[in-house]
């Protein structure tokens, strides 16, 4: 079949459906979005959404444009009958095949002057889809610029969402340490400029208030500086996906 002949071609020997490449086998399998556009438009989102899949949560993605030489250059003499590249019913066979325990597919549908992508991101040990997303845009390249998005919907990242929760953790404890100190040696330093200014306070009182001046106000800017390094931390985390 078309699948076991692409996986030969790469991996340099002859597959069987219980023995996938292994450790060069990709996780994520990428399918050709199904549309009326071009080959060549479909096959640039396939590429958006490959590379935007790369990488995330440790998985690696390979998609169905990759292997087009491939596939071309063995279809006609090797595809069964029963087996259309872009037929549902070649997904599994494509995906066990390669290894890939993820397979994404997608259909882009033209909505008067709208383009709407379809994605689904499907498991083809469970045989079932478990994450869809779907985004609009006027053109192509609007579609592509929501790869992105749609890659952080399919494959959220567990390790960013904790570290997400710790700067927030870290950055508001650090912000109130910050801003307390702030507001007490603000006031203290408040006061200090109104004994040394006071015509009514004693020498002690004044003598007592210009020792403190010499590192309350300090203080007060250390304190301040905390508590931005704080609220950096929360805007840091609130970036993170």
């Amino acid at each position: 079949m078309l699948a076991f002949v692409v996986v030969a071609a790469l991996g340099g020997a002859t597959p069987t459906p219980s023995a996938p490449l292994g450790s060069s086998a990709p996780d994520i399998l990428v399918m050709t979005p199904l549309g009326d556009d071009t080959d060549l438009t479909r096959g640039l989102l396939a590429q958006s959404l490959t590379s935007a899949l790369d990488g995330r949560d440790g998985k690696s993605a390979v998609s169905l444009v990759d292997l087009q030489g491939l596939i071309e250059a063995e279809g006609n003499r090797q595809r069964g009958p029963d087996c259309d590249v872009d037929a549902t019913s070649c997904l599994a066979e494509l995906g066990a095949a390669l290894g890939a325990r993820f397979i994404v597919s997608s259909r882009v549908v033209r909505l008067g002057e709208t383009l709407v992508w379809q994605v689904s991101y499907l498991d083809v040990a469970a045989a079932r889809a478990i994450g869809r997303a779907e985004v609009n845009a006027n053109d192509i390249a609007g579609l592509r610029a929501n790869a992105g998005d749609i890659a952080k919907t399919l494959v959220p990242v567990a390790f960013p969402t904790f570290t997400q929760a710790a700067l927030l953790g870290v950055g508001g404890g650090v912000f109130v340490v910050g801003a307390t100190g702030a507001v007490l040696f603000g006031l203290q330093t408040a006061q200090i400029s109104d004994t040394l200014d006071s015509q009514t306070a004693s020498l002690d009182d004044k003598q007592q208030a210009f020792d403190q001046a010499a590192y309350v106000p300090r203080v007060f800017v250390g304190a301040a500086g905390v508590a931005v390094v704080g609220v950096a931390a929360c805007i840091g985390a609130l970036v993170i996906e």
